[in-house]
């Protein structure tokens, strides 16, 4: 299987690279180990990933046939999956912008293709980076089973979230200007990246005792605000209608459509994230005063109830994903804590081969498998 093949190819010589001291070398070998999945993705047919016809293909297409920047904008295509006529102009400017300027500058759709999946490789592997103390080759293989493929469709939502998940850096070091300037170039890709600034207040909560109310500084409790959290995620799950109306009295209407539906259960996705939202709930209960135990917690609840979301449209699992993508980091960190570390890490990768193999292989998800060449 090509790609379980290239995740464990990949995480070993992120793991190799701790063994050698030569910092010329140890980069080399890094390099290396971070262009297998960027190659991978470059070397595809175009049918491998659900919006590469939908968007990318038909935007490359028109940069080949278009003189300049301004003709590309005005340019249009037929949505080969709803019949629907797409703009350039209903893409955000910074993703229409980075797309333009490689295909001119090389002109080949493979490099196009090769060239994201650096950019959004790089970004995660410096925001993990930022975490001292964790087994990079870990959260890595973590990153490849649970998040990879979601690259190959989703790609304008990838790279925003791959840009908030590198500005995670500047909350860890409370830089919040920093990470509010990288949270709006992120909108610039897509706009559902306005979710970092969720993640921002999250943050900001797990971060402090006392929460600022007007001009009084209130103290709450870790379990309080545990229970708010849980109360507003019902409050959106079972009044879908009444969060949709505030957001377009708020003037927010083009977010409205990953809310517009029917709430129904779905016990798979449950049952999928239930492990580790356990295993994160012990670790919480063993470090109350830690802020990432803390934040990590809030975010798999988050995580755990919009996954419920698929039932809801096609799309709003997307919302799910600026949460999840931190599960790189939590599931290896309470896999290194305390007792049993091996049989933990044994059990992550079970975990990891297993849900790749039940959402990628049999259920289909993202059409990237089977994988197949460009040349085939």
């Amino acid at each position: 299987m090509i790609y379980i093949l290239n995740f464990f190819l990949s995480s070993w010589l992120v793991k190799v690279s701790y063994l050698v001291n030569k910092k010329i070398l140890k980069k080399l070998i890094i390099i290396f180990a971070l262009l297998i999945p960027c190659i991978l993705a470059g070397v595809r047919k175009e049918i491998i990933g659900t919006d590469l016809q939908v968007y990318v293909k038909p935007m490359f297409q028109l940069v080949m046939n278009s003189k300049n920047f301004q003709e590309f904008l005005n340019g249009t295509w037929i949505n080969n999956n709803t019949g629907g006529i797409w703009f350039t102009t209903d893409v955000e400017i910074g993703f229409s912008l980075l797309l333009y300027l490689i295909t001119k500058i090389f002109r080949n759709f493979q490099v196009l293709l090769f060239l994201f999946q650096v950019i959004i490789v790089s970004l995660i592997y410096k925001g993990l980076r930022a975490f001292k103390n964790q087994d990079l080759y870990l959260n890595m293989l973590t990153y490849y089973f649970l998040c990879y493929v979601i690259t190959f469709n989703i790609i304008r939502q990838c790279l925003a979230i791959a840009i908030i998940f590198y500005a995670l850096k500047f909350l860890l070091k409370r830089k919040y200007r920093y990470y509010i300037l990288l949270n709006i170039l992120a909108l610039f890709f897509h706009k559902s990246a306005i979710i970092g600034l969720v993640i921002l207040l999250l943050y900001s909560i797990s971060d402090n005792n006392r929460i600022k109310l007007f001009f009084l500084k209130i103290r709450i409790k870790n379990k309080i605000k545990i229970i708010i959290l849980i109360s507003i995620l019902a409050l959106i799950l079972f009044q879908l209608e009444f969060i949709t109306n505030i957001l377009q009295s708020l003037g927010l209407e083009k977010y409205k459509s990953y809310l517009k539906g029917e709430y129904s259960f779905l016990p798979k996705q449950f049952l999928l994230r239930i492990p580790f939202v356990w295993l994160i709930f012990i670790e919480y209960k063993k470090n109350k005063e830690s802020r990432i135990h803390l934040f990590a917690l809030l975010l798999n609840i988050i995580d755990l109830f919009l996954s419920q979301l698929g039932s809801v449209t096609p799309n709003s699992w997307r919302i799910a994903q600026y949460f999840s993508i931190y599960n790189i980091i939590f599931y290896p960190m309470v896999c290194n804590s305390g007792k049993y570390k091996i049989l933990k890490k044994l059990f992550l990768i079970s975990y990891l081969i297993f849900y790749f193999s039940y959402t990628i292989l049999i259920l289909g998800n993202h059409e990237v498998y089977p994988y197949l060449f460009y040349w085939e």
